[in-house]
Order: structure tokens, then C-alpha cells, then sequence
């Protein structure tokens, strides 16, 4: 009640580690953890729940509605429950190896993401009936993924600093100088990026240019100013 100043322990009916916490709203929560735990907590008091599996969760999470909770973990274990985690049921996805998932969020009732090791992301738009896999261009082990803005916009982060997104930039070749004062869209590899990008160009010796970076929200991040004919810049 003090705004995060003051942290109070709570008393956890297992000896084991726990690795992500999500509350529906302030009265009712769910936590996961080692050994496939699963523990509820209606107020205060943290309680156990029954667990099909005995293999580490990592992640859990609640759909606004309270109609479906989900949870993910080691060897591509994945759960799902219908009445808040009172009982719960395997989701096969159907992966080649064992893989440790970390995190599972869903946009809506039908549209849900998983992220985990080596880059993995799935995606359901069926409510988890079927999932399709995808990967991030690095491999990086992924921890979480949210979608600020619906489905429109996602981000995950992971290993060595990865930060990926849904975002994409589209790219102009100009085979012709621009008149004086207009302004064209330019493409960056990679995009996002952690350190560095390259934005390829090029512009007479005669004319002026102006490079403005913007984030995804539209914010002016820096501005540049090239010199003639140049090929390319990094920032």
C-alpha cells in the first residue's frame, strides 16, 4: 500500500524455487516454479494446486476474462486450465526436441504467443487448438514477450541483450535525386537493433540531406546530417 517501498514476505507452502507470478486482478493470482509447482492465492495466503507434470514452469499467465490460464516450461511442457487453475491438461505443440519455454501471453481469447530457448516463438489464432513456430534471426534464448498495442505491435527480449520486434520498416531505392523538400522512408539492417544499424543512401555533390532517426512511437532519436555521396551510415 506504500507504493512498492515496503515488500512483506508471504509464506509459500513449498520449499522450491519460483520463477513467475501473474494476478488476474488484486484478489486472485497464480505462481510457478521448480519441480512443476503451481500455487494460487485468493488474497494473502499462497495454496497449492495440482500439477500434471514435474518439470520446472517458467512462465504462467491469466486471460483477462479469467477463461483460460496457460503455463510453460522445460522439455516444451505446456498447460492450460479452464476453471483458474483448479485442474490443468498438457498442450502438445508438437516441437522436434525438448525445449525450455519461458514465457506465454495471449492478445485475446484466440490469439496467443510462447518465446523460449534458441529463439523459438510460437503463435496460436485458434485459442491454443494449434500453434505455428517461428524464430528470431540471432537465436538468442527469449524470457518474455508482450503486446503493448493488440496484436499490432510485439516485443521479446532474451539473451545478450536481444530486444526484437514486430515493427517493420519499409525500404525506398531512389534511382533519381528528390526535389527539395521531400522526404522518403529508408530501410535499417538490422532493425531493431541493441548496438548498431547500417541505412544504406546516397546523394550528389551538389545537395543537401538530412538522416532523422525515430523509435516506434514516433519520437525524434537523432538527426543527421550526411555528407555528399555517401554510401552508407552507421549509428
Amino acid at each position: 500500500y506504500d507504493g512498492g517501498m515496503w515488500w512483506e514476505p508471504m509464506n509459500s507452502p513449498f520449499p522450491y524455487d519460483l520463477y513467475d507470478i501473474y494476478f488476474l486482478n488484486p484478489e486472485f493470482g497464480l505462481a510457478v516454479g521448480a519441480q512443476g509447482k503451481i500455487l494460487v492465492s485468493t488474497g494473502i495466503d499462497w495454496t497449492p494446486l495440482s500439477s500434471p507434470v514435474t518439470d520446472a514452469l517458467y512462465g504462467v499467465y491469466i486471460l483477462t476474462d479469467g477463461s483460460m490460464a496457460w503455463a510453460v516450461g522445460a522439455n516444451s511442457t505446456c498447460l492450460k486450465s479452464t476453471n483458474l487453475g483448479i485442474n490443468w491438461e498438457r498442450v502438445n505443440l508438437n516441437l522436434p526436441t525438448p525445449t525450455r519455454l519461458n514465457c506465454v501471453r495471449f492478445v485475446n481469447a484466440n490469439i496467443g504467443y510462447i518465446c523460449g530457448e534458441r529463439g523459438l516463438i510460437l503463435k496460436t489464432i485458434n485459442g491454443g487448438t494449434s500453434w505455428d513456430t517461428t524464430s528470431v534471426s540471432g537465436g538468442e534464448d527469449l524470457y518474455q514477450i508482450v503486446f503493448p498495442a493488440n496484436d499490432s505491435i510485439g516485443w521479446v527480449c532474451g539473451s545478450r541483450e536481444a530486444i526484437y520486434s514486430t515493427i517493420l520498416v519499409q525500404g525506398v531505392e531512389e534511382a533519381k535525386p528528390l526535389p527539395s523538400g521531400e522526404t522518403k522512408t529508408l530501410s535499417a539492417n538490422p532493425n531493431p537493433f541493441r548496438s548498431s544499424t547500417v541505412i544504406n543512401f546516397a546523394h550528389p555533390l551538389n545537395s543537401n540531406a538530412m538522416l532523422k532517426i525515430y523509435d516506434c512511437a514516433g519520437g525524434l532519436v537523432k538527426t543527421l546530417n550526411p555528407q555528399p555521396s555517401a554510401l552508407r551510415t552507421i549509428i
